[in-house]
């Protein structure tokens, strides 16, 4: 793509839960390609924004090999496109599987439910 140039991305965040403010809850990928498109930005500036490559960026929000963003890379992002990070379902995830780690009782509790 020549520099300068914009890609149009489609967002399908509409079909996402929403917060009590009407914002909507969604994938990372769904959320910051709908803001990117609002606010016609590239990819490439919100790389440069947040410290990442492009290529880096790109990859998380497809996913590429497994790639996830970090809490302190959506926090980031966030920041920069003006949104709570936790309107992110990933850094929602994190913060959950964080909580339930640290908490033996709800481990085997969830344990016993799933493989009942």
């Amino acid at each position: 793509m020549p520099p300068g140039q914009k890609t149009t991305w489609t967002s399908s965040v509409s079909g996402s839960p929403r917060l009590s403010s009407g914002r909507a809850v969604g994938h990372v990928a769904e959320v910051v390609l709908g803001l990117l498109e609002s606010r016609e930005m590239s990819i490439r500036e919100l790389a440069s924004a947040i410290s990442v490559t492009p290529g880096h960026l790109s990859r998380v929000l497809r996913a590429v090999d497994g790639k996830r963003a970090s809490p302190e890379l959506l926090r980031r992002i966030g920041d920069v496109l003006g949104v709570p990070a936790t309107d992110f379902f990933e850094l929602r995830r994190a913060l959950v599987l964080e909580r339930v780690a640290l908490d033996e009782a709800v481990v085997e509790r969830l344990y016993r439910e799933f493989n009942s």
